[in-house]
């Protein structure tokens, strides 16, 4: 296989120290769970948001735009201190009935396109998570 790199194509090194620091006693891998709206997803709300916060307005990314990078780290994390392959991301929404993910919803196959990128069988847990269902 080849070596695990970075994102960087730096070669990826595990550092005992850090391990020890922090009291790594499970290196990985981990199923990670992450929330989508405004943390993975861009959600494009409206200003104002919730109860007149500026939750889900964000002038950089055009609504529903994924954040770059945001499947990489995923993986990365899922990983931990390994190179194995983690089980699928896990995503969490306040408004689950209001979205819906299918094997062909973009943010599904972005973390498809990581996966191959990185050799690896990983994406999202569209049917376990019942996201939108």
């Amino acid at each position: 296989g080849h070596p695990r790199a970075t994102p960087a194509g730096l070669p990826f090194v595990r550092d005992e120290r850090v391990v020890a620091q922090l009291g790594l006693t499970t290196p990985g891998p981990y199923c990670v769970f992450t929330d989508i709206d405004d943390t993975l997803v861009a959600s494009g709300g409206a200003k104002g948001g919730v109860k007149g916060s500026l939750a889900g307005y964000d002038f950089t990314y055009y609504p529903h735009e994924i954040y770059p990078g945001a499947a990489q780290f995923g993986l990365e994390v899922g990983r931990g201190m390994t190179s194995s392959t983690p089980p699928a991301q896990v995503l969490l929404s306040a408004r689950p009935k209001l979205f819906s993910l299918s094997d062909t919803s973009p943010d599904v196959l972005a973390w498809k396109d990581v996966a191959e990128k990185n050799g690896v069988n990983w994406g999202i847990d569209v049917t376990g998570a019942k996201y939108g269902n």
